[in-house]
């Protein structure tokens, strides 16, 4: 076969290779493209070495012959990681991924030392690949940590996961900026966010696991369980988020479809928790209509008993306000008529005054708010009516003169 005809055949591998990663990164439904794709990168990779040793005049095709080949064994090593990733296997991811962090990094080294002798043109070409290779090279970081964390959760250790992804998070911003290098197609920059907001999804999902198994007995305590919701409620957002910002990739939708059906099944067996989780979500209306999606019937009682409590207080600031303006203005009133007089009677009346006025003003500011009846307010008036008149009686015995009959008395008695 012809040098010509190799390089032909190397060409149409690594589009091939190429066409069945980017299908492969789409959905997580066709795992085995990424096997597939694997195979013509490995493919491309024996081409190309072939190809460099073949040639024993043309320096400059052999030095790029035999870096792009280190490179498409990097590529056959990562999608052979992400394959071993997605299935579990952690063990296997980690050493596909490191294997092919190696060949990109021998890659890099090449072409290092090939600039110097080749041509002006072909330097240019491969400086721009050196480029992406280096940004490759910091994915691959990432890639690494994300690796880590996944075999942390799967052992349980939703801590070291956790821990794990917010490393992640903290290093995606400077993933993301590095992306807008002029050098680098504008596709690395969506898929970096892309992936920086699916990693806010597995730290949310996460923290959401840990909590729920705080539980006991499939029982949990209401404080975390609070904390739980809101927690898978920002994994569906940031789900949601991640979709949009990279919506080439349709798992994350899927993700966020599955995040939603748990919050969906958690409400379902918590109704008699609504009101707590309706003050919790009440500024946030994506909840709130997955609330109503779930039970319309509960979230209009939730959402009524909410807003008679607000209205309540409202009405109780209003009106109590201005029934405690009124009896200071009574007070006050009283208080002068005491210190300009030295009439004893003024006082008692004073005090049995301040008395009915301060009880006509609770039962009004209650009958205001609603939490007393209108028959409730009557009985309460006629009590307190019926409760003066026996102060006054109990005056009057105190304060009134001897009957005859008691004088009769005490004249025999002095007899």
């Amino acid at each position: 076969m012809s040098n010509a005809n190799v390089a032909h055949r190397i060409t149409e591998a690594f589009q091939e290779a190429h066409r069945l990663k980017e299908q492969a990164r789409v959905t997580k439904d066709q795992l085995e493209l990424y096997a597939q794709a694997a195979d013509w990168f490995h493919v491309a990779g024996e081409l190309s070495d072939q190809l460099a040793t073949s040639l024993t005049e043309d320096k400059e095709t052999t030095l790029q012959s035999q870096l792009f080949a280190f490179y498409y064994y990097s590529e056959e090593q990562e999608c052979r990681s992400t394959l071993h990733y997605e299935r579990h296997e952690i063990s296997e991811a980690q050493q596909c991924h490191l294997q092919g962090v190696s060949y990109l990094s021998r890659a890099i080294e090449l072409v290092d030392q090939a600039i110097p002798l080749v041509s002006e043109q072909c330097a240019d070409h491969l400086k721009r690949n050196k480029r992406v290779w280096q940004y490759y090279l910091h994915v691959n970081e990432l890639e690494y940590l994300a690796i880590q964390a996944r075999d942390a959760w799967d052992h349980g250790n939703l801590i070291r996961a956790l821990d794990l992804y917010r490393s992640i998070l903290s290093k995606c911003p400077q993933l993301i900026t590095e992306a807008d290098d002029p050098q680098l197609d504008l596709t690395y920059k969506r898929i970096a966010i892309g992936n920086y907001f699916g990693t806010q999804v597995n730290a949310a999902q996460a923290m959401a696991q840990y909590l729920l198994n705080r539980a006991n007995e499939e029982v949990l305590p209401p404080d975390l369980g609070l904390m739980f919701l809101p927690e898978l409620f920002s994994a569906y957002q940031w789900g949601l988020t991640a979709f949009r910002s990279n919506p080439e990739w349709d798992h994350y939708r899927t993700d966020s479809a599955h995040v939603l059906a748990i919050i969906k099944e958690f409400l379902i067996l918590n109704r008699d928790h609504w009101k707590r989780i309706f003050l919790i979500f009440e500024h946030e209306p994506a909840f709130l209509t997955i609330m109503k999606d779930v039970d319309m019937s509960r979230y209009k009682e939730v959402e009524a008993e909410r807003r008679l409590g607000a209205s309540k207080a409202v009405k109780l600031w209003q009106f109590g306000g201005f029934f405690l303006l009124v009896f200071c203005i009574c007070f006050g009133a009283v208080f002068l008529l005491l210190t300009h007089s030295n009439e004893w009677w003024q006082l008692g009346f004073s005090v049995i005054g301040l008395e009915m006025i301060l009880l006509f003003i609770g039962a009004l500011t209650l009958r205001a708010v609603g939490d007393l009846s209108e028959k409730g307010f009557l009985m309460l008036v006629r009590t307190a009516l019926r409760q003066q008149v026996k102060v006054f009686t109990l005056a009057k015995g105190l304060f009134s003169k001897p009957t005859s009959t008691d004088t009769s008395n005490d004249e025999g008695a002095d007899d």
